[in-house]
This record gives C-alpha cells, sequence and structure tokens, in this order.
C-alpha cells in the first residue's frame, strides 16, 4: 500500500498539476510520479529542451524535478491497451509503469505464452517472467483502520484491477497493512 499525501497537498492538486502538464506539453508529456527520498514530483518529457516549467501550477511547497523519457504517456497508454487486449487470454498482467517509462508484461509461472509474441514487443514494453498470479486477498475500502493510521480511498493501477492499493496520508509510511494485507 502506497501512501499518496503529504499535509494535504496531493488529493486534487495531483489531477490538476498532472492535467496541465499534459495540456502544455502534450505528446512530449511523459507522466509524472512522487518520488519519496527525496520528497519530490519528478515530471518526465521526451523533449527536455521545449520545457517551460510554470511553477504556478505546481503543488505548493512540493519540488518539481523534470527528467528526460523515451516514450510519451501516450505511447505508454496506447501500448498497454494494445498488449492487455493482446494477451488477454494468457494470465498476464500488463501495467503501465511511469517511473520506469514502460508497460511491464507480468507472465506468472507456467503461464502459456508463445515466445515469439514476447521476443516481438516492442522497445517500451518489458518482460517480468516468474510473476505471481494477483488475486486479491481482501476488500479495500476508504476509513479503514490500518497499522497506525487510516486508509483513504481505493485505486488501482494497469489493465488487471486486482492491482489494487490505497492511499493514505503522507505521514503513513509504505508498510502499512490491513487484515495481514500489505
Amino acid at each position: 500500500m502506497k501512501g499518496g499525501a503529504r499535509g494535504g497537498h496531493w488529493s486534487g492538486r495531483r489531477l490538476h498539476f498532472a492535467a496541465a502538464m499534459l495540456l502544455d506539453l502534450g505528446d512530449t508529456f511523459g507522466g509524472l510520479y512522487i518520488e519519496q527520498n527525496p520528497y519530490r514530483v519528478v515530471l518526465l518529457t521526451t523533449d527536455l529542451a521545449t520545457v517551460t516549467f510554470d511553477s504556478s501550477k505546481a503543488i505548493p511547497g512540493v519540488p518539481v524535478s523534470v527528467a528526460h523519457a523515451p516514450y510519451s504517456l501516450r505511447e505508454l497508454e496506447t501500448l498497454q491497451h494494445s498488449l492487455a487486449a493482446s494477451f488477454a487470454e494468457t494470465g498476464a498482467v500488463v501495467d503501465l509503469r511511469v517511473p520506469l517509462n514502460r508497460v511491464v508484461v507480468e507472465v506468472p509461472t507456467g503461464a502459456s505464452m508463445g515466445a515469439a509474441s514476447l521476443a516481438a514487443l516492442p522497445g517500451a514494453a518489458i518482460v517480468a517472467y516468474g510473476a505471481e498470479p494477483r488475486v486479491p486477498t481482501t476488500t479495500l475500502r476508504g476509513g479503514l483502520t490500518l497499522s497506525g493510521c487510516t486508509s483513504g480511498w481505493t485505486v488501482y493501477y494497469g489493465s488487471n484491477t486486482s492491482n489494487r492499493g490505497i492511499t493514505t496520508a503522507g505521514h503513513c509510511s509504505n508498510s502499512k497493512s490491513y487484515a495481514a494485507t500489505r
């Protein structure tokens, strides 16, 4: 379970900031993510030379770092949806990992995957072999008592909705658990 807010800055401001950057950068926007140590927002772009950053769109008190990404978020999202459809019946999970600037195809042990189809993946895709099949182990919702904190809203990522987590406040560490689920 990953923490997502620090002092309340992140709740709606992250979406506003991401939308503003998408509008400003267009097809060169590679996404953004939170880095915990040091605490900052990392803004990815495919074209560092043309980035003009308007700090008024950022989250007050949160530093922003701009980094190069080989692929735009739009390219990665298109690839993720295409690969998710291609591997839908195989048991593989296809996730977009913004910090890696890649789409990851997680192939469970024993899955019947054609080696040729995996070898033919584009450079924006990474294959992770031997992944454990993802099966939800508990029902998450907001307002649950965690180990020393309270859960926020539930979230998921990737094409497989079993990739679930919850938001927490920024003072919570990434090691919180609920019903023995981390």
